[in-house]
């Protein structure tokens, strides 16, 4: 049963991979577009955005597990520092 779904998600990957490689020039194209519109102060800002999220996601995981686990301070302190990372990229998406 594993070897089935193991396989069957290689072949949905390689089915993907071969969708994108025969479709780049026009993914390459709509991208120069996209460059061509969006200015590069926007771009970097929804960069900012979305590192300060990549951050903020697998602290509250951490912060979880620890809670599991029973390691209250740590989990408290992880809180903190996910709730002010999540308030910098509102107030960012806000403003």
């Amino acid at each position: 049963m594993e070897t089935e779904i193991f396989l069957s998600s290689i072949v949905v990957t390689l089915g993907a991979v071969s969708l994108i490689i025969s479709n780049i020039e026009m993914i390459a194209s709509l991208l120069t577009k996209v460059v061509q519109i969006v200015t590069w102060e926007s771009m970097r800002g929804a960069l900012f955005i979305f590192g300060l999220r990549l951050t903020d996601v697998p602290i509250g995981t951490l912060k979880v597990v620890l809670m599991v686990y029973g390691v209250r301070t740590w989990a408290t302190l992880l809180g903190l520092l996910e709730v002010t990372i999540w308030i910098m990229a509102m107030g960012r998406v806000m403003g």
